[in-house]
């Protein structure tokens, strides 16, 4: 009764101040009680509906919510903070579109708003359309909450540049008193620009301001940056002695790795710890919620580089991942259920980065959308806009996992295929659940996935060696031949004048990059230059300089002088195929040995030295030296590579020959239809009952 007795003698602007107050002290239901009794007074109080509504929210009544809101819109239709109240209660209902459309009122009514812009950029962003919430953003008045939110995503997006702008115009509003935060966009933006020297300058000056979440997001990004310049302990370092109080820092630091090994004892030294690392997490039973978290170590592709089968550690690093985090293995609601009529329908889930209807993935879509019993669908998961093939369509999943798994879950695919699983963070991420009943791994990474999700991994006959399936978790499909372009390489002019390269010295070029390159590879580098006094041993040079001066020091030890090797800049494709045109051999990596890098060089005239190793990841060049008729370039001992090395090298005529017979041969092979009409078969009408898969 008193408090009947006291809200009766308050006046209105008296109650909705104490309501808000209440309200702000987190009692919704108090303060809701005080706007109902304005309410049975003024039942077309627009501020009270309005406020009202919020409370309500606040106090789990949606409905009440939803209700007070559309009323005060019925009082005031042009008032956008109401819109705004809308899409709150709509984004809590779960109706998304709805949402969307009271943002887009919202800002329509007030164009500089920056928390309605902030909202339908963060929507946009999950439905998969960066570039739609990149734009909502830029066209928001400066403010350090727009700011952070835009450097992010730019970087996100690509646009690195665009994304140091908007840090730096965020630390500009900040004036002398700079945010941890706006260092660590920044920081970022020059991590991704490849200054990576500025980069790591800046993080530490972040981490030296940061608290709590902040402080780990720098501390991430600082070791990120380390490693990429080779300073692997460094970035151990970084993660810092209590990075196991959180299983995700605990894994990155696990899988902490040598960019450009010094030794073999520095990859030993990293493997073991990754070893002892997920063994600690799986005694600990550490738990990550959220699989957006794991930022690192999710996927491994320099293990492929240390010519091990990893068979074993792949299985076990993909099963630590999944129990660490069991969302990945979300399944799709119509896995199991009897499949829908109609085209069979099959995902194919290009490589971040690929260049539109560019590669196997794009052949591969094209392929399958020939067949009439076919939808094919290509998906992104960079941000960009997919491709559709002839009589298919085009997806790009959202950046959120969660939203990625349940786009894919929309699309109740029959089949879907990685191109590249094993090699990036997301892809192996999304690679951990089950949206279709046939999943495949391509060899756009040649090793295993590891993964028990992934029934199969397509790989070449003539690449495998026997006993190849003992290599693989997942069963193993081999294509009679390797998936063909449907021409040969055309380089532009190969003079080397217009290269620079000098005229009068044997050039001996290894394509692959510096993270491919084992140790093992400057022995055999440095009895070549040994060999031929002539000789120059050519590398692509690396965006990141540091690694160059890494890989300098350890040839060093081996007794190749930095003189003797020759930096090419990789600039763009026809660039690189007028050099591998321009050198007189080109020499192939152990271990991890080129695919189309030989492939190209062969068809072009250049001679290739190929191992031809235990692996197939390390076979592959000497398919293409055989496929050409290049069988003498085909080595199996280090002294077989260095001599025959020299034969091409130290021999004009015999180069002169070798170049004949490639480009003889190079017709026949190019647009051969025979790997790619198996692969399309194998997906379109099912896989062979007869192939068992290997225990894990």
């Amino acid at each position: 009764m008193m408090t009947h007795s006291v809200e009766s003698a308050m006046s209105v602007p008296v109650r909705l101040d104490e309501a808000l107050r209440l309200h702000g002290l987190g009692r919704p239901a108090e303060a809701l009680a005080l706007y109902d009794a304005v309410l049975a007074e003024e039942p077309r109080h627009a501020e009270a509906l309005h406020l009202s509504a919020l409370a309500a929210l606040a106090a789990g009544k949606g409905a009440l919510a939803r209700a007070r809101v559309d009323g005060a819109l019925a009082l005031t239709p042009d008032d956008a903070d109401l819109w705004r109240s809308l899409a709150l209660i709509l984004r809590a209902a779960g109706e998304a579109e709805a949402m969307g459309r009271a943002l887009e009122t919202a800002l329509a009514l007030r164009p500089a708003f920056p928390a309605a812009a902030l909202a339908l950029a963060e929507s946009r962003l999950a439905a998969g359309d960066g570039p739609g919430a990149a734009s909502l953003l830029r066209q928001q008045p400066d403010s350090p909450e727009i700011l952070a939110a835009l450097a992010p995503l730019l970087v996100g997006l690509g646009d690195a540049e665009g994304a140091l702008e908007a840090a730096d115009r965020r630390l500009a509003l900040e004036e002398d008193d700079p945010s941890a935060g706006g260092l660590i966009d920044r920081g970022t933006a020059l991590l991704a620009l490849g200054r990576t020297e500025e980069a790591i300058a800046t993080l530490r000056t972040a981490l030296a301001l940061a608290e709590g979440q902040e402080a780990w997001t720098a501390r991430i990004n600082l070791a990120d940056a380390l490693a990429r310049q080779g300073n692997w302990r460094g970035a151990a370092r970084t993660y810092g002695a209590n990075a196991g109080d959180f299983p995700a820092v605990a894994l990155a630091l696990a899988s902490t790795m040598p960019l450009v090994p010094a030794s073999t004892a520095d990859i030993a030294e990293a493997r073991q710890r990754l070893v002892t690392g997920l063994e600690t997490l799986r005694e600990r039973r550490a738990f990550v919620p959220d699989p957006n978290a794991l930022f690192a170590g999710i996927a491994h592709p320099l293990l492929a580089a240390h010519g091990i089968d990893d068979r074993l550690l792949m299985a076990d690093i993909a099963d630590t991942v999944r129990g660490l985090c069991p969302v990945l293995g979300h399944t799709a609601r119509h896995i199991g259920k009897a499949p829908h009529r109609g085209r069979r329908r099959i995902g194919v889930l290009a490589p971040a980065g690929a260049p539109a209807g560019e590669g196997i993935a794009a052949a591969l879509l094209e392929g399958l959308a020939a067949r009439a019993d076919v939808e094919a669908i290509a998906l992104t998961l960079d941000g960009a806009e997919a491709k559709a093939p002839p009589a298919g369509r085009g997806a790009a999943l959202p950046t959120d996992l969660f939203k990625a798994q349940e786009a894919l879950d929309a699309l109740e695919l029959d089949g879907l295929v990685h191109a590249e699983v094993g090699a990036g963070a997301r892809a192996t991420a999304l690679a951990h659940g089950r949206f279709a009943p046939l999943q495949v791994a391509l060899g756009g990474h040649p090793a295993t996935s590891g993964l028990a999700s992934i029934d199969w991994f397509v790989s070449s006959a003539g690449m495998e060696p026997a006993g190849a399936r003992a290599h693989y978790r997942e069963a193993l499909f081999r294509l009679p031949h390797p998936i063909m372009p449907a021409l040969p390489p055309v380089a532009e002019a190969a003079d080397r004048d217009r290269l620079a390269l000098p005229g009068d010295e044997t050039l001996y070029l290894c394509a692959q990059p510096l993270h491919r390159l084992p140790p093992a590879f400057d022995r055999l580098a440095a009895a070549i230059l040994e060999g031929d006094r002539r000789g120059r041993l050519c590398l692509f040079r690396p965006d990141e300089p540091a690694l160059a001066g890494l890989l300098e020091a350890r040839m060093a030890l081996a007794g190749v002088a930095a003189e003797r090797i020759l930096w090419l800049r990789r600039t763009r494709r026809g660039i690189y195929l007028a050099a591998l045109k321009a050198v007189d051999v080109v020499l192939d990596a152990p271990h991890w040995g080129g695919d189309g890098t030989a492939r190209d060089a062969l068809a072009l005239g250049t001679p290739v030295v190929a191992w031809q190793g235990a692996l197939m990841r390390d076979r592959r060049a000497a398919f293409w030296c055989a496929a050409f008729g290049l069988d003498e370039a085909v080595v199996r001992t280090a002294e077989a590579y260095v001599r025959q090395a020299l034969a091409f090298g130290r021999d004009r005529a015999k180069r002169r020959a070798a170049a004949e017979r490639l480009c003889a041969a190079a017709p026949r092979l190019f647009g051969d239809p025979r790997g790619l009409s198996a692969l399309v078969s194998f997906l379109a009408d099912g896989p062979p009952s007869a192939e068992a898969r290997p225990k894990a």
